[in-house]
């Protein structure tokens, strides 16, 4: 069962962001990518594979729609909260 990570509305469009991990400051390795930019995503698709100390998880798209950002790649280290994804429809950014 992937993780629903964070996310905020701007306009129509989603981001999806590092979900916390319960331990203020960790970081999280990206291990895999499989959204690009472009394609049609569903709702509940896992769209990243994340590492931390402690645990790997998956993160989900929490919508459906078209991949308009992709700002992480294989072997980032990323702060929770930061902004991996935006899902919209095209034009929205």
């Amino acid at each position: 069962m992937g993780v629903y990570s964070n996310y905020e509305r701007k306009s129509m469009s989603v981001e999806i962001r590092v979900p916390s991990t319960g331990n203020a400051g960790e970081e999280a390795v990206v291990l895999e990518v499989s959204a690009t930019l472009g394609a049609q995503v569903r709702q509940g698709e896992v769209v990243a594979l994340l590492e931390t100390a402690k645990a790997t998880f998956e993160v989900e798209s929490p919508v459906a729609g078209t991949v308009l950002s992709v700002n992480s790649k294989v072997g980032d280290e990323l702060p929770e909260h930061s902004v991996m994804f935006v899902i919209g429809e095209p034009g929205e950014i």
